[in-house]
This record gives structure tokens, C-alpha cells and sequence, in this order.
């Protein structure tokens, strides 16, 4: 479908070796959507005008679409605002550092909302 974005196109990112309790794979990492969408950019250009907590939760949620990342029972964790709001500051860099390289790696070229 060539006027649409292929939500199913993602990039997988490794972070480095696995941190999840008990070690269950080699790596952790993350999937992440290559591009936005119209509505994507205008709903962060809107959370931009809430602040940059609210863009940054909301460019979260709009990115990750996968990971590796499980608790301590070996359940997967959620991608969800109460997840990312839990992630130790070393792993949340890893992903914000992750988001970085595709935000500036876009195929569409299509510049972000500026605050």
C-alpha cells in the first residue's frame, strides 16, 4: 500500500547483553517502526505542546513496538507509559539511544516537531 506506513516495518536494535533476571536470551533488544505516520507526527507535535515528558512518553509508545525485555517470573513486560515509567535509567538510555538512531536514520527524511 504505497500511500500509508508499513507499521510492520521495523528495525531491531540490539542493547547490549541481557539484564532481565535469570538471563533467559543472550541480548537484550528492541524492535522500533522506521517511520511516523501524518497522525503520529501531529499527535507529537501536540503532546510537544504539553511538554517534552508528554513527547517524550508519547515518541515512546509511537517507536517501540517489540522487545525482549521479561520479569522476574520470565514474563514478557509491557510496552506501556507504566513500564517505560519503571525502567532503571541505564536501560531507558539504551532505548532513548535506540529511538535516536532511527529518528535520525528516517527513510522519509520528513523532519520532527521542533518545541
Amino acid at each position: 500500500m504505497p500511500h500509508v506506513v508499513d507499521r510492520n516495518a521495523v528495525k531491531q536494535i540490539e542493547l547490549g547483553p541481557c539484564e532481565c533476571p535469570n538471563t533467559p536470551h543472550p541480548v537484550d533488544f528492541v524492535r522500533l517502526s522506521l517511520r511516523y505516520s501524518y497522525m503520529d507526527k501531529m499527535g507529537l507535535a501536540d503532546a510537544f505542546g504539553q511538554g517534552v515528558e508528554a513527547a517524550s512518553r508519547y515518541r515512546f509508545l509511537k517507536r517501540v513496538k517489540d522487545w525482549n525485555f521479561v520479569d522476574e517470573k520470565g514474563r514478557k513486560l509491557p510496552i506501556s507509559q507504566a513500564t517505560l515509567s519503571d525502567l532503571d535509567e541505564a536501560t531507558a538510555t539504551k532505548v532513548w539511544e535506540a529511538i535516536d538512531k532511527v529518528d535520525n536514520d528516517a527513510r522519509d527524511g520528513d523532519d520532527l516537531p521542533n518545541p
